[in-house]
């Protein structure tokens, strides 16, 4: 068995607006093609190829602001705690073209026992030097010697200038 992350955006709405219907949280435009990933150990979340777990990129990339704020919420498909050696899960951001360098790291969150199907979710900014097409990736790090080493999930955007 092995976690899965579902990775889903949504943008952090400015206080002036009332609403936002471009990127609703329920929206899964910029999904690498997942399907729902409801049930703990759902098969389409055992994605464990990097960058984006085999996925082809998003028919239709959301597009962001440089240095705009969005909420990144990622879904533990399947928890695979290790407490001798607790994982963690990351969200990175890097330009499609540079897959090879690992990207920018934004976050780091330690995995504990919270159960199959949590929802994690984190406030970051789009940073001011990416512009294009950008990949967002959330990767779960079991460090569990009986799980998949690592699960991936991505998500496309467009981020404008």
């Amino acid at each position: 068995m092995s976690i899965r992350s579902a990775l889903l955006l949504s943008k952090l709405l400015a206080k002036t607006r009332a609403s936002n219907p471009h990127l609703p949280i329920s929206d899964r435009v910029s999904y690498r093609k997942a399907t729902e990933p409801s049930l703990g150990g759902a098969d389409d979340c055992l994605l464990l190829e990097a960058p984006c777990g085999g996925r082809d990129m998003a028919d239709h990339p959301v597009s962001l602001l440089a240095g705009q704020q969005l909420i990144v919420r990622f879904q533990k498909n399947l928890d695979h705690t290790f407490k001798d050696i607790p994982g963690y899960f990351t969200v990175s951001l890097f330009e499609a073209d540079n897959k090879g360098n690992g990207g920018k790291e934004i976050l780091k969150i330690t995995d504990t026992s919270n159960a199959s199907l949590t929802l994690y979710s984190a406030k970051i900014t789009v940073p001011d030097t990416m512009c294009g097409h950008v990949i967002v990736q959330v990767r779960y790090v079991t460090n569990n010697p009986n799980a998949g080493p690592v699960f991936y999930q991505c998500a496309d955007v467009i981020v404008r200038v």
